[in-house]
């Protein structure tokens, strides 16, 4: 057999097993008389004080979002439910993820608001202890499921845990004695639509077709949440809402941002082989603050607009294009020295520079720049509409874009941290 007829085998097989994940989950924990009150679609969860439920605080975008809920006077408490070997280990992680963002003396100030839980999603009662769940079920009026496993080489049934945890908030959720369920709010990605074939722009909206997913385990896996958040909407009286992320960089303030994402290493090159690619592409790029700013901005939605049944989509994104040549402007205006070099020429010298993980890390990621980068003709990208989420966020609006103040911050971040001579 061919390997193009086995790569369309495994292609078919992995959608085959997307939808049996969605058919296998499509069932909550949701009895009628629980929120009689709020079938109607007019109650409100302005219940005072407000109770968040955070996954994800111990990464980047977690960090921010919980930054910016605790700048909220009416925001009583945020439970962060962490992957941790127990409470006082999730406590520290958050505190050294506050940190490592500038953003620990600020946090200080409040953290009395914040409970560190070590949780694991996927388990019963997510993991917490019988009263612990129990007092989240009876608190939470807003869930903000922001931790996945970022992991692009495992396959769709690798995340199944993930997907179940997803499951098991949506049924906190709906266990809730308020009037409605606890709004449950899920931050998917880009890649979950990233296949897909036109011929217009990619709607800010649920698709029924699986293979518009990027063909990763990972981004089917946020396909499948997407699509369950919608069934969940559909089947019961949530407001589930989607949050379709894209890429992420420094924020706008002090510039900090992850050295182990492929933007950051793609530019530790200057450093390393002293070439950059020369892309023929624009960038959406949304400063990390930014975009919990904006995510702040879409779960505070008045429920008047978001009619009970309908799953709202948002696309997370900036809405203003940068060229790629315009970023490459601006690292060399921050006093990089590098040539801009055809991808080709770029992944050829990646490829016969040093293995070596900690002077060279950018190496350890060379199959996936080939995947990305290596073709002859490079895959057509359809840009994601943002009418909704502009109209809905004025942090969307008015973000910062890539010009040379912002790529300025990035790089005396790195510099500061090492990360750049």
């Amino acid at each position: 057999m061919s390997s193009g007829n086995e790569g369309a085998l495994a292609q078919r097989s992995s959608l085959e097993i997307v939808r049996e994940l969605v058919k296998k989950y499509s069932s909550f924990a949701y009895t009628q008389k629980a929120h009689a009150n709020g079938t109607n679609g007019t109650a409100s969860n302005s219940v005072t004080p407000r109770v968040v439920v955070l996954t994800g605080a111990t990464g980047s975008l977690g960090a921010y979002i919980l930054d910016e809920l605790l700048s909220d006077p009416s925001v009583a408490t945020v439970y962060c439910l962490c992957r941790a070997k127990d409470d006082a280990d999730a406590s520290s992680r958050i505190t050294a993820s506050m940190k490592t963002r500038k953003l620990l003396s600020r946090y200080e100030q409040v953290q009395t608001r914040v409970k560190a839980l070590a949780s694991d999603l996927s388990t019963d009662k997510l993991g917490l202890k019988t009263d612990m769940y129990n007092e989240i079920v009876t608190r939470a009026t807003l869930i903000i499921h922001n931790a996945w496993a970022v992991n692009f080489n495992l396959g769709i049934s690798s995340f199944e845990p993930h997907i179940r945890g997803a499951v098991n908030l949506i049924n906190v959720a709906l266990a809730s004695p308020h009037p409605r369920p606890a709004d449950f709010y899920f931050a998917s990605s880009i890649s979950a639509v990233a296949a897909w074939q036109g011929p217009d722009s990619i709607p800010e909206a649920i698709t029924d077709d699986p293979s518009v997913a990027q063909g990763l385990g990972y981004a089917q896996s946020k396909w499948i949440t997407e699509k369950l958040c919608q069934v969940a909407s559909q089947q019961t009286p949530i407001r589930a809402g989607v949050l379709r992320i894209g890429q992420m960089v420094g924020d706008s303030q002090n510039g900090v941002w992850n050295e182990t994402e492929a933007i950051s290493l793609i530019i530790k090159c200057t450093d390393t082989i002293g070439i950059l690619p020369d892309l023929d592409e624009s960038v959406s790029w949304l400063p990390v603050d930014y975009a919990a700013k904006a995510i702040i901005d879409l779960v505070n939605v008045p429920p008047q607009r978001l009619p009970l049944g309908e799953c709202p989509v948002w696309n997370v994104i900036h809405p203003k294009l940068v060229p790629w040549t315009s970023v490459l402007s601006s690292l060399q205006h921050a006093g990089l020295k590098f040539k801009a070099l055809p991808r080709h020429e770029w992944i050829k010298a990646l490829r016969a520079s040093p293995i070596d993980e900690v002077n060279n890390p950018s190496r350890k990621l060379l199959t996936f720049f080939e995947n990305k980068y290596g073709q002859e003709e490079l895959v057509t990208r359809y840009p994601l509409l943002t009418v909704q989420s502009e109209k809905a966020s004025k942090s969307l609006r008015s973000a910062p874009i890539a010009d040379d103040g912002l790529v300025g911050k990035w790089v005396a971040a790195w510099r500061e941290t090492g990360f750049l001579a």
